[in-house]
């Protein structure tokens, strides 16, 4: 099991991760704002980056800076929401008053085990799951 980071820390990895995704997205023509809108040329960029990405470590970072990226469009839109270690993916998570969600896991399964499942419908899920706003 990894050694927790303190909450400080994981707020701060998770945004740079998550600027780092929107970086390497404007790098590809894609504009993204931390928002639910965006979801749909989030989703569409990792579809075609697993699509050309063979090497399991390039996936793997394209993953957490994808998971990243989404948790921080839900955290930001569910009040008094944070990043916290989840123990159940040994991972972050996002966690409110209503719940948490494992935006990291979510981003695996997508990017590395290439589910076919939304991420926009993920999104929605999600701040439905914990009281968010949706756009």
């Amino acid at each position: 099991m990894t050694t927790p980071p303190s909450a400080e820390e994981l707020a701060t990895e998770m945004s740079e991760e998550a600027v780092r995704f929107i970086e390497f997205a404007h790098t590809q023509g894609v504009d993204l704002h931390f928002d639910v809108v965006s979801m749909s040329h989030a989703q569409a960029l990792a579809q075609d980056m697993r699509a050309v990405l063979a090497d399991r470590e390039k996936r793997l970072r394209l993953a957490q800076w994808l998971g990243a990226y989404l948790g921080e469009v839900i955290r930001q839109a569910v009040p008094n929401s944070a990043w916290v270690w989840s123990p159940v993916f040994d991972t972050p998570a996002v966690q409110a008053a209503r719940g948490a969600v494992h935006p990291m896991a979510q981003a695996v399964r997508f990017v590395i085990d290439e589910a076919d499942e939304g991420l926009e419908i993920y999104v929605a899920t999600a701040l439905a799951t914990l009281g968010g706003r949706s756009a």
